[in-house]
């Protein structure tokens, strides 16, 4: 992983975390393109692939992860980008509650 795609996961997470969701780094164990982490928060679960910017590569293998699972798979390349995904899943929260 490269450092700027890096040091973006890092913030994201702590951020997560801030707003009480458990995170955790996703392992390949020979499950090719599994997004980089997961969160988890009262029955509410995601997961994210991070991306040094908007265009960068996207292998089809993590293409495939979020065309099978649309509703909880999603790319980010910005704290921003991350920060609007966690208010949408902090309103999923809200409705599962």
């Amino acid at each position: 992983m490269k450092r700027l795609e890096h040091e973006l996961e890092q913030q994201c997470v702590r951020y997560a975390r801030s707003r009480g969701w458990d995170c955790w780094k996703n392992e390949n164990n020979g499950c090719r393109g599994i997004p980089d982490h997961s969160s988890l928060k009262s029955g509410v679960f995601f997961m994210v692939e991070f991306k040094r910017s908007a265009t960068a590569h996207i292998r089809p293998e993590q293409k495939l992860w979020q065309q099978r699972h649309p509703d909880i798979v999603f790319f980010c390349h910005s704290e921003e980008m991350f920060r609007n995904l966690l208010e949408s899943m902090d309103a999923k929260n809200a409705i599962v509650q």
